[in-house]
């Protein structure tokens, strides 16, 4: 047992060494223990210290920002006081420096208002058409009357049914809610308008019987391509505008416009000249050559009634 003593002397040694250094660490460790401390100590004084001096800066910061509010605010006022335009007004006018006022000329309210000097003159055509389909042409020869009566009594005739027919056409455009700028010219217009028809068909009808009937509808048709009724005229082809200055639906069109969206009499006038003047060759083209016509038919005839 002793030698194992002595055998554990070195470890013993060895372990009180360690013990001895490990003391030395920990004895320096608590020195510097206390000079942080001591340290520590020393800032939260110095610290304490300045606490009054923070506290007088946030007092100056908080009383510097309100006088400097207070500043801006009388500069702004000062400014607004120069200015002719209030900051307020100034900031509406960068942000929206132009308005519009807007005012119509000629006002067209809707698409119906638009095609109604289109759609009036093809209406009185059609309807003046229809009426040589239905009531005859003709005249018994045992009355004797003369190429000039029989053209201005039918024309008459027609033309009295004319009249009906454009106060009905002119009535159901209004009943649909069509605003016109002047309602007793729209009338009369459109019945000015029925006789104008009426004696250009009549006269393709006298003098050519049934290819005038049927010269009277690729009229129409021509009509209702070239008049300008539905599309600029400067999207149509070359043909139909050639045919536009020749043809009464551009003048019938262009006067119902005036009629309608604003009365531009120059315009109105202009239109109804020619218009007047249209009828009026067709009349006495039809007076001056209803005779011969009837002649150059009745020769067919009889030819016809030979030949059969």
């Amino acid at each position: 047992m002793a030698k194992g003593l002595i055998a554990s002397i070195p470890e013993l040694k060895n372990g009180v060494n360690q013990l001895y250094d490990g003391s030395n660490q920990l004895a320096s460790g608590v020195n510097k223990l206390g000079n942080g401390s001591i340290q520590l100590t020393e800032g939260l004084k110095e610290l304490n210290s300045k606490v009054p001096e923070l506290s007088d800066g946030v007092n100056k910061l908080y009383d510097g920002s309100k006088e400097l509010s207070t500043k801006l605010g009388e500069g702004s006022d000062k400014l607004n006081s120069k200015l002719k335009v209030k900051s307020e007004d100034m900031g509406e006018f960068v942000s929206e420096p132009i308005t519009l006022n807007e005012a119509p000329v000629n006002k067209v309210p809707n698409y119906g208002t638009g095609f109604t000097p289109y759609f009036i003159p093809l209406s009185l055509w059609v309807g003046a058409l229809m009426m040589f389909f239905i009531i005859t042409d003709k005249v018994d020869d045992e009355l004797g009357a003369s190429p000039a009566s029989i053209v201005v009594g039918k024309f008459l005739s027609y033309g009295f049914i004319g009249v009906m027919q454009a106060v009905l056409a002119s009535s159901a455009v209004l009943v649909l809610g069509l605003k016109t700028a002047n309602m007793p010219l729209f009338f009369l217009f459109n019945i000015f308008l029925s006789f104008v028809f009426i004696a250009i068909i009549q006269s393709l009808i006298f003098l050519l019987e049934d290819a005038g009937r049927l010269l009277s509808i690729v009229l129409l048709i021509l009509q209702l391509t070239s008049s300008g009724g539905t599309f600029p005229l400067e999207v149509v082809p070359k043909f139909f505008k050639v045919l536009n200055p020749l043809m009464p639906f551009t003048y019938a069109t262009g006067g119902l416009r005036e009629i309608i969206s604003g009365v531009d009499y120059s315009v109105l006038g202009h239109d109804t000249i020619i218009l007047a003047g249209t009828m009026i060759v067709f009349l006495t083209i039809s007076v001056l050559m209803k005779g011969h016509a009837d002649k150059v038919q009745e020769k067919i005839r009889l030819r016809k009634e030979l030949t059969a």
